[in-house]
């Protein structure tokens, strides 16, 4: 475990104080447990999952979760969905739009052709 912890730390380029001071635990502690020295508290635990994007699982036994993985696969999906949506609900308004600006310079013209007769 501590050498996932270490190589977490590492992956996001942070010194073990910076690290350390993310997780709310004194540097000294933390090097104690990057060497197995010491182990960290579930909420330590917790909180490097929470901040650093990681599961339990990972930290403790390293085992990736496959649910993780299709999950962000889904919501990726479905963003990419909403997105080709609102670029025909925007493509929809443009071209009201146009409809709307060809009515009013035809009134406009209207307008003018009775205000000069």
């Amino acid at each position: 475990m501590y050498l996932r912890i270490k190589q977490l730390r590492e992956s996001k380029n942070m010194s073990s104080k910076e690290f350390s001071t993310s997780i709310g635990v004194d540097s000294s502690q933390y090097s104690k447990i990057e060497q197995g020295k010491l182990m960290p508290t579930i909420a330590h635990l917790m909180e490097i999952c929470t901040i650093y994007g990681t599961s339990m699982d990972y930290l403790c036994f390293g085992k990736i979760q496959e649910t993780v993985n299709s999950t962000n696969n889904d919501l990726i999906n479905i963003q990419k969905e909403l997105i080709a949506m609102q670029k025909e609900k925007i493509a929809s308004l443009e071209a009201q739009n146009i409809e709307l600006k060809a009515q009013l310079e035809g009134d406009n013209k209207s307008t003018d052709r009775r205000a000069a007769g």
